[in-house]
């Protein structure tokens, strides 16, 4: 979708450079990925209403992250997991 970004949690900072390559291989531009650290608590709801949605991993699903998220307002995309986070 035009002017999307993926907005990602910048840790571990040894991933970021193979998420970057992964996305240039799918001709993703690397200004469409966005790397930022942790934020306080009472941060990170505010910051989560900047987002448009929230989509949770496969694997290892949201549990807290995933509240927040509803909570603040952000709409959550998920499939039922084996596992929680």
């Amino acid at each position: 979708v035009g002017g999307t970004v993926l907005w990602l949690l910048k840790f571990p900072k040894e991933a970021e450079a193979h998420i970057k390559a992964a996305a240039r291989s799918h001709d993703v531009a690397e200004d469409r990925l966005l790397f930022t650290p942790k934020f306080a608590d009472v941060e990170h709801l505010r910051v989560k209403r900047g987002a448009s949605l929230l989509l949770d991993t496969l694997e290892y699903n949201a549990h807290v992250s995933g509240l927040d998220a509803l909570w603040s307002g952000l709409p959550l995309v998920s499939m039922a997991g084996s596992n929680m986070a």
